[in-house]
């Protein structure tokens, strides 16, 4: 009596689990990048119901993989163009979104960089709207697409969102123009929004150059202020491509500037 009473208990629990499965499969072309934090609270109350998820397993996860891939991947894709459109709401869904992919089907590596990588945007954001701990976060951020690169050596995605961290959170001009140089090398197209990071790290570089030439003598600060010159005339070239993106002509009149300014000093003291 007691096993009849057991496999009858199993029986209803799978039964209305599997209904609600269905139900859950029916909404799942629905889900997006606003919906899967709570596409997941439904799917876990599913599995409450079920000792075997049989139904989750027969009619829901193979679909359900491939939406979660498909809306994280959009995420990421979106930040490939030079005005992304997706912010950090977006970029949390991607994250739960990979990280339900994972469990799904936990032999995928390639998920978990991309987890990684949808965790360091959402470090990186955060580290843009709270200036009090911006370095730390941007550090964590930087941290985080660097294990994505590690678990995905072939993906230019992480350095991309490395290298928007080290410039403009952390001014780390040199680490920046490097993780874009190594994300090309995978095989990633720049945009304008990366010649234009291209043109304000030269910038920065310049101006820290002029700086340091200004504390040396002879031929220490004749080798500093060619080393700035050579960053003004980067940034010229940068921006000269991309004169109608953003700030990219008053940037481009603030290089030709310096590299005047600096062409000058180069100059015999009887020329200057």
């Amino acid at each position: 009596a007691a096993a009849t009473v057991a496999v009858v208990g199993i029986v209803a629990t799978e039964g209305v689990a599997w209904l609600f499965a269905e139900r859950f499969r029916h909404n799942i072309p629905a889900m997006d990048e606003r919906s899967v934090i709570s596409s997941r609270d439904a799917y876990d109350g599913i599995e409450h119901w079920s000792l075997f998820d049989i139904g989750l397993r027969s009619r829901v996860n193979g679909s359900l993989l491939n939406t979660l891939r498909t809306i994280g991947d959009r995420v990421i894709a979106d930040y490939r163009r030079e005005v992304p459109t997706m912010g950090t709401e977006e970029w949390r869904e991607a994250q739960a979104a990979f990280g339900w992919a994972r469990v799904l089907s936990p032999r995928d590596g390639a998920l978990l960089a991309k987890q990684l990588t949808a965790d360091g945007h959402v470090r990186r954001l955060a580290a843009q709207r709270n200036k009090q701990s911006s370095t730390a976060m941007a550090q964590s951020a930087v941290a985080r697409f660097r294990d994505a690169a590690a678990a995905d050596p072939e993906a230019f995605d992480p350095y991309v969102g490395m290298a928007v961290t080290q410039l403009y959170t952390l001014g780390d001009v040199d680490g920046a123009i490097q993780s874009l140089e190594a994300a090309v090398k995978r095989g990633y197209t720049v945009t304008r929004r990366d010649t234009a990071l291209l043109g304000d790290a030269t910038l920065r570089r310049g101006l820290l150059g002029r700086k340091r030439a200004a504390l040396l003598t002879d031929d220490a600060r004749q080798a500093a202020l060619e080393k700035a010159k050579g960053d003004f005339e980067s940034c010229v070239a940068s921006f000269r491509q991309i004169v109608e993106f953003g700030n990219s002509a008053r940037h481009l009149e603030t290089c030709k500037t310096q590299l005047r300014q600096v062409t000058e000093q180069l100059l015999p003291d009887e020329e200057y």
